[in-house]
């Protein structure tokens, strides 16, 4: 199972919606190659070497900074990260909505970036928020924006005239 590299909540008004963000590609090829150096057909080893003092500097000692001057460096911690005053990072703010008729009848769901793991999770929100229950089956049928928008009116209607 692939693991989200971002999660959050997608609001409005009074619907929020928990949101996952997951890498659009992976690598799934079986062949990974090695980097050789020409002349003696070794591997190449990746070191961070510091010039000053002429060492190597292992991951687990290396630090963030920010370069504010040539030469001059500001360290910066993952708490300093943590204290930036952002106005969200863990929300996203939704400016508006398009009418259905402005989506073309061609758009899918990957033209947008949504992939089958955040397709999940917007369908099990929305399931949530309305109380209704959308078949695998069903959704499999679907493979545009607006077919999507038109089984969920669908479902949603049938709720409220149950």
């Amino acid at each position: 199972m692939p693991r989200s590299i971002w999660r959050g909540v997608l609001s409005f008004g009074m619907v929020a919606i928990p949101v996952r963000l997951y890498l659009a590609t992976e690598s799934s090829s079986k062949v990974s190659f090695n980097l050789l150096c020409p002349e003696h057909k070794a591997r190449i080893k990746n070191k961070r070497f510091c010039p000053e003092g002429d060492h190597e500097v292992a991951w687990n000692d290396v630090v963030r900074a920010y370069e504010y001057e040539k030469g001059s460096y500001v360290e910066l911690t993952d708490e300093d990260l943590e204290k930036l005053p952002l106005r969200s990072s863990k929300a996203i703010d939704i400016s508006g909505f398009v009418e259905k008729d402005e989506i073309p009848d061609d758009t899918h769901f990957k033209d947008l970036g949504i992939d089958s793991m955040m397709g999940v999770e917007i369908v099990a929100a929305i399931e949530r928020q309305y109380k209704i229950k959308i078949e695998d089956a069903e959704l499999t049928e679907v493979s545009t924006l607006n077919k999507s928008y038109d089984l969920v009116k669908k479902k949603i209607d049938a709720a409220k005239a149950a």
